[in-house]
């Protein structure tokens, strides 16, 4: 075990090394000049790209309202009141998702810790495990809609082209596939899998499978606005990218902004393995800005730093929220 850990650090500490020496050369060669430059631009607006980030949040309250059995909550409250609540923990969570270096999912529990408050510890755990559900279904389909908008409004090369139509499969197949015709027994997968990542692997998809069809039974309408809205919560995103831009001087068309946020989720999930995904996020911005939206990437690492601002901004505010509902939990118990 000692070794397995001490192995998974070296490994770790590689990467972190990597990503480092990654955005010192993107830096190098884009110029701290022109940072320094582009960033004394932004003076007061980084306010308001600060923001831009609410709307986001409050899709994704909305998002896990609709699918949380609220119903039961313990105490009677207004909607308003529970519109609160919701984005209180979504801000905290999302502060902590932000603060994991690798798979972004610290702040996870911390939803069931602090809705387990207001519901009773099964219907909080219910509710947490549905919303990552959504969140997941949502985000492949964010995927999905991002590529056909490419290959509808955008000129493509041959190869980009065949990318983005496999990438539409593959997700379509997993849904399909992996959610509605995933029907094995543990034990079986047990006996089958020999590789523990793929045991692992398809455990997760029953999981998703059994969650799935009991969010769709128990209330279909529901669970279909609840992925609409946190697939909204990706493209509203873009706003942050739009006005980012538009700080800087080099304005970003609306629909370019909210692939390129689409786009950025893609990069960072596909180099979760890159601790804050430092550098990978940058040149991937980069290459997505001249090889599929092409446009000028003029700006592209001032914004990627900017964006970074926000994530870090509201690491800060989620931080200061759970550290006030700590300090006031404890007074209630002295």
């Amino acid at each position: 075990m000692k070794a397995f850990k001490k192995r998974k650090f070296i490994i770790n500490l590689l990467l972190g090394l990597f990503g480092l020496a990654s955005i010192y050369r993107i830096g190098h060669s884009y110029g701290i000049k022109n940072i320094y430059l582009e960033f004394s631009a932004s003076k007061y607006y980084l306010i308001v790209l600060v923001l831009t980030f609410i709307p986001t949040l409050l899709c994704y309250s909305f998002s896990w309202i609709l699918i949380t059995d609220y119903s039961k909550i313990k105490t009677s409250v207004s909607n308003l009141e529970k519109i609160r609540i919701f984005f209180k923990i979504t801000v905290i969570s999302v502060a902590w998702n932000n603060l994991t270096p690798f798979m972004k999912i610290g702040g996870e529990p911390l939803k069931y810790l602090m809705l387990k408050k207001y519901l009773s510890p099964t219907l909080a755990f219910t509710s947490t495990v549905n919303y990552n559900v959504v969140h997941l279904i949502s985000t492949l389909v964010c995927f999905v809609l991002a590529s056909f908008i490419l290959l509808l409004f955008y000129p493509l090369v041959l190869k980009i082209k065949v990318f983005l139509i496999l990438i539409i499969l593959l997700i379509l197949i997993f849904l399909t596939f992996g959610i509605f015709k995933v029907n094995q027994k543990v034990n079986f997968i047990k006996r089958k899998y020999y590789f523990k990542w793929l045991r692992v692997g398809m455990l997760n998809l029953i999981i998703l499978r059994r969650r799935f069809r009991l969010c769709l039974i128990k209330s279909p309408i529901n669970f279909f606005l609840s992925i609409g809205i946190d697939a909204l919560a990706r493209f509203i995103e873009g706003v942050t990218f739009y006005t980012a831009f538009k700080i800087i001087h080099k304005p970003l068309s609306f629909l370019s902004s909210t692939v390129l946020e689409i786009g950025r989720t893609f990069i960072d999930a596909a180099f979760f393995f890159i601790p804050y995904q430092v550098g990978s996020r940058e040149k991937g911005i980069q290459v997505f800005m001249d090889d599929l939206l092409h446009v000028p990437s003029n700006g592209f690492l001032t914004v990627s730093l900017l964006y970074r601002f926000v994530e870090f901004s509201w690491v800060m505010i989620g931080y200061a929220i759970w550290a006030k509902l700590r300090t006031s939990v404890k007074e209630d118990t002295v």
